[in-house]
Protein backbone atom coordinates (compact mmCIF):
# COMPACT_ATOMS: atom_id res chain seq x y z
CA UNK A 1 0.00 0.00 0.00
CA UNK A 2 1.40 3.34 -0.95
CA UNK A 3 2.02 6.13 1.70
CA UNK A 4 1.37 9.37 -0.43
CA UNK A 5 -1.68 10.94 0.79
CA UNK A 6 -3.61 13.07 -2.26
CA UNK A 7 -5.82 15.69 -1.77
CA UNK A 8 -8.90 17.05 -3.65
CA UNK A 9 -9.52 15.41 -7.04
CA UNK A 10 -6.95 14.43 -9.09
CA UNK A 11 -7.15 14.54 -13.02
CA UNK A 12 -3.64 14.83 -15.36
CA UNK A 13 -3.16 18.42 -15.89
CA UNK A 14 -0.22 20.51 -17.87
CA UNK A 15 0.19 23.85 -17.00
CA UNK A 16 -3.54 24.93 -18.26
CA UNK A 17 -4.88 27.80 -17.70
CA UNK A 18 -7.58 27.81 -15.06
CA UNK A 19 -6.82 24.66 -13.76
CA UNK A 20 -5.84 24.24 -10.29
CA UNK A 21 -1.97 23.49 -10.42
CA UNK A 22 -0.48 20.00 -8.94
CA UNK A 23 1.86 20.63 -6.22
CA UNK A 24 4.32 17.40 -4.94
CA UNK A 25 5.59 17.68 -1.70
CA UNK A 26 8.31 14.37 -0.95
CA UNK A 27 9.97 14.42 2.87
CA UNK A 28 10.21 11.18 4.80
CA UNK A 29 9.51 13.67 7.71
CA UNK A 30 6.00 13.36 8.91
CA UNK A 31 5.80 16.71 10.53
CA UNK A 32 7.91 18.00 7.91
CA UNK A 33 5.27 16.86 5.34
CA UNK A 34 2.49 17.76 7.26
CA UNK A 35 3.74 21.56 7.70
CA UNK A 36 4.28 22.02 3.81
CA UNK A 37 1.19 20.70 3.32
CA UNK A 38 -0.49 23.08 5.43
CA UNK A 39 1.76 26.52 4.39
CA UNK A 40 1.45 25.51 0.92
CA UNK A 41 -2.60 24.54 1.23
CA UNK A 42 -2.85 28.26 1.97
CA UNK A 43 -1.72 29.71 -1.41
CA UNK A 44 -3.97 29.30 -3.72
CA UNK A 45 -5.77 26.26 -2.95
CA UNK A 46 -3.61 23.83 -5.10
CA UNK A 47 -3.99 20.06 -5.33
CA UNK A 48 -1.67 18.33 -3.30
CA UNK A 49 0.20 15.02 -3.02
CA UNK A 50 2.70 14.03 -0.36
CA UNK A 51 5.40 11.18 -0.69
CA UNK A 52 7.41 9.87 2.30
CA UNK A 53 9.94 8.63 0.45
CA UNK A 54 12.18 9.73 -2.58
CA UNK A 55 11.43 6.69 -4.55
CA UNK A 56 7.54 7.48 -4.43
CA UNK A 57 8.06 10.84 -5.43
CA UNK A 58 10.08 10.49 -8.25
CA UNK A 59 7.34 8.03 -9.59
CA UNK A 60 4.93 10.37 -8.87
CA UNK A 61 6.24 12.93 -10.60
CA UNK A 62 6.99 11.12 -13.58
CA UNK A 63 3.55 9.45 -14.02
CA UNK A 64 1.28 13.01 -12.74
CA UNK A 65 4.01 15.82 -13.80
CA UNK A 66 3.02 17.73 -11.24
CA UNK A 67 3.89 21.76 -11.90
CA UNK A 68 5.39 22.19 -8.39
CA UNK A 69 7.46 19.39 -6.80
CA UNK A 70 9.01 20.54 -2.89
CA UNK A 71 11.87 17.80 -2.09
CA UNK A 72 13.22 17.77 0.65
CA UNK A 73 17.05 16.61 -0.39
CA UNK A 74 18.01 14.59 2.58
CA UNK A 75 15.70 11.14 2.05
CA UNK A 76 17.01 7.52 2.92
CA UNK A 77 16.36 5.39 -0.17
CA UNK A 78 16.86 8.36 -2.89
CA UNK A 79 18.14 11.86 -2.18
CA UNK A 80 16.18 15.34 -3.68
CA UNK A 81 19.32 16.09 -5.72
CA UNK A 82 18.88 12.27 -7.39
CA UNK A 83 15.16 13.40 -7.70
CA UNK A 84 15.69 16.65 -9.48
CA UNK A 85 18.64 15.68 -11.74
CA UNK A 86 16.52 12.31 -13.04
CA UNK A 87 13.66 14.14 -13.26
CA UNK A 88 15.44 17.27 -15.34
CA UNK A 89 17.14 14.48 -17.69
CA UNK A 90 14.27 11.78 -17.98
CA UNK A 91 11.17 14.08 -18.21
CA UNK A 92 10.49 15.19 -21.54
CA UNK A 93 8.07 18.23 -20.15
CA UNK A 94 10.32 18.53 -17.50
CA UNK A 95 11.16 22.12 -18.61
CA UNK A 96 7.44 23.03 -17.17
CA UNK A 97 8.10 21.81 -13.70
CA UNK A 98 9.29 23.65 -10.86
CA UNK A 99 11.88 22.09 -8.41
CA UNK A 100 12.45 23.35 -5.17
CA UNK A 101 15.07 21.65 -2.75
CA UNK A 102 14.31 21.81 0.94
CA UNK A 103 17.02 21.13 3.44
CA UNK A 104 17.90 21.34 7.04
CA UNK A 105 21.55 21.51 5.26
CA UNK A 106 22.24 25.67 4.43
CA UNK A 107 25.83 25.37 3.19
CA UNK A 108 26.87 26.83 -0.16
CA UNK A 109 27.67 23.82 -1.64
CA UNK A 110 24.86 22.46 -0.57
CA UNK A 111 23.20 25.41 -2.95
CA UNK A 112 25.38 25.00 -5.66
CA UNK A 113 24.72 21.58 -5.96
CA UNK A 114 20.91 21.99 -5.90
CA UNK A 115 21.92 24.40 -9.39
CA UNK A 116 24.29 22.15 -10.80
CA UNK A 117 21.36 19.22 -10.82
CA UNK A 118 18.08 21.92 -12.34
CA UNK A 119 16.79 23.11 -9.31
CA UNK A 120 14.86 26.07 -9.30
CA UNK A 121 15.50 27.14 -5.79
CA UNK A 122 16.95 26.11 -2.81
CA UNK A 123 15.16 26.83 0.75
CA UNK A 124 17.16 26.48 3.65
CA UNK A 125 15.32 24.76 6.97
CA UNK A 126 14.34 26.63 9.06
CA UNK A 127 12.08 28.99 6.28
CA UNK A 128 10.05 31.84 6.66
CA UNK A 129 6.84 29.94 6.78
CA UNK A 130 5.00 33.46 5.18
CA UNK A 131 7.80 33.78 2.36
CA UNK A 132 7.28 30.04 1.29
CA UNK A 133 3.36 30.47 0.90
CA UNK A 134 3.90 34.29 -0.63
CA UNK A 135 6.82 32.66 -3.38
CA UNK A 136 4.05 29.68 -3.81
CA UNK A 137 1.09 31.83 -4.17
CA UNK A 138 3.55 33.84 -7.35
CA UNK A 139 4.07 30.58 -8.66
CA UNK A 140 0.36 29.24 -8.73
CA UNK A 141 -0.67 32.67 -10.07
CA UNK A 142 1.60 31.48 -13.27
CA UNK A 143 0.54 28.52 -13.57
CA UNK A 144 -3.52 29.42 -13.22
CA UNK A 145 -2.51 32.52 -16.35
CA UNK A 146 -0.40 29.94 -18.05
CA UNK A 147 2.85 31.74 -17.64
CA UNK A 148 4.19 28.79 -15.67
CA UNK A 149 7.86 26.97 -16.13
CA UNK A 150 10.92 27.67 -13.99
CA UNK A 151 9.67 30.85 -12.49
CA UNK A 152 12.57 32.47 -10.61
CA UNK A 153 11.59 34.96 -7.73
CA UNK A 154 14.02 36.97 -5.54
CA UNK A 155 15.22 34.99 -2.96
CA UNK A 156 17.38 35.62 0.28
CA UNK A 157 20.81 34.38 -0.17
CA UNK A 158 20.19 30.94 1.32
CA UNK A 159 18.53 30.05 -1.55
CA UNK A 160 18.86 29.41 -5.05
Amino acid sequence: MSAHTLHPPLVRIGASAGVAPLVLIADDEPHARITLEFLIGRAGRPRMLSAASGIEALDLALELRPQLCVLDVVMPDLDGYTICRTLRREAADAAGMTIWLISGRRSAVDADQARTVGADRFIGKPFDPDLLVADVEHLLRRCRAGLHGHATLQCPPHRV
